[in-house]
């Protein structure tokens, strides 16, 4: 009898610290549009660490990422060869070609064509890695992007842009080497699960941008000058809610809905001032995907303007 009691008290006190256990942060924003901005909480998160993060400078406003590149292709059951996409709006009714994409073998992209007139070319190194990057609108060359990543898949250089990590291999700076002796540079900083970018004219700091991480990873914070950006994601780490407030106040919700198999199926984007009056003014996007998970359709519609955008992808298989 006594080795019932203690195995129960043994039971009882796991399944109590068990529900101490705090929760990921993944949801911890989930319902932020309920609050005052001044009423959300920062979720730090103590001892964190970033695995070999690196950057991405080819986008102006997510230069963290919060992993290494990967390179192999994403998930296609079928090697695909060619995508097609068309452009239908519904004031004009026609179905245009916006653009298409040609693959090799291997799955890589090789080449681009948009509009027509502009034509990107995709070069790779013995890694697989892109190398090189070529943009060419008609006949002139408008960029030329070099791409220089170390054994660890993280960005070291693209172009005259330069990276320096530190020794746990953390992005700490860049800065343009075609002009060594610029005060411009700009530096990262870590706190806890945050991350700081700055960009500074020597001591004095020009403009920043402020990221906060899950657990998991996940982006669950943005911060800009007069922008925040609450992010909350379900237990597959696909973001299922977006909240943003300018100047402190309620501007835009956003909602995402997942099939089955991971792939998103709706988007949808309202505006804080509609909800308040109680108009249905929104915009919404659903997608649809081929039995190999290759996304074929997107109907973008509004409610009032009812502006709808097709996006059909013909895809050809070796």
């Amino acid at each position: 009898m006594k080795k019932i009691y203690t195995t129960f008290f043994i039971l009882l006190n796991f399944l109590l610290c068990a529900q101490k256990t705090p929760t990921s942060f993944d949801r911890i924003y989930l319902n932020v549009d309920d609050l005052q901005f001044d009423q959300i909480k920062d979720a730090e998160i103590e001892n964190f660490q970033f695995v070999n993060p690196t950057l991405n400078l080819d986008y102006g406003v997510y230069i963290f990422q919060v992993k290494p590149f990967d390179f192999m292709p994403k998930k296609m059951v079928k090697q695909i060869k060619k995508i097609s996409t068309y452009v239908k709006y519904a004031l004009s009714g026609d179905k245009n070609l916006f653009s298409y994409d040609l693959f090799d073998p291997e799955g890589k992209k090789y080449f681009t064509n948009e509009r027509g007139y502009i034509s990107i070319y995709y070069h790779y190194d013995e890694k697989k890695r892109l190398k090189e990057k070529i943009r060419v609108v008609k006949t002139d060359t408008v960029d030329h992007s070099k791409y220089q990543f170390n054994v660890r898949n993280q960005l070291l250089a693209l172009s005259e842009t330069a990276v320096e990590y530190d020794y746990q291999n953390m992005p700490i700076r860049f800065k343009n080497t075609k002009f060594p002796n610029s005060p411009y540079l700009t530096v990262l900083r870590y706190d806890k699960n945050k991350v700081r970018i700055e960009e500074r004219n020597v001591d004095e700091i020009v403009g920043f941008r402020e990221f906060t991480y899950s657990e998991n990873d996940n982006l669950i914070k943005e911060n800009y000058k007069n922008r925040t950006v609450f992010n909350s994601y379900n237990d597959k780490n696909q973001k299922i809610k977006s909240v943003e407030f300018n100047n402190k106040n309620l501007y835009s919700i956003e909602n995402f809905e997942y099939n089955e198999m991971g792939d998103l199926t709706m988007h949808r984007f309202r505006f804080s001032g509609d909800i308040k009056n109680g108009t249905k003014a929104e915009s919404r996007s659903h997608y649809k995907y081929d039995q190999w998970g290759n996304k074929i359709y997107v109907r973008t519609e509004g409610e009032i303007n009812a502006i709808t955008t097709e996006h059909f992808y013909e895809i050809e298989y070796y």
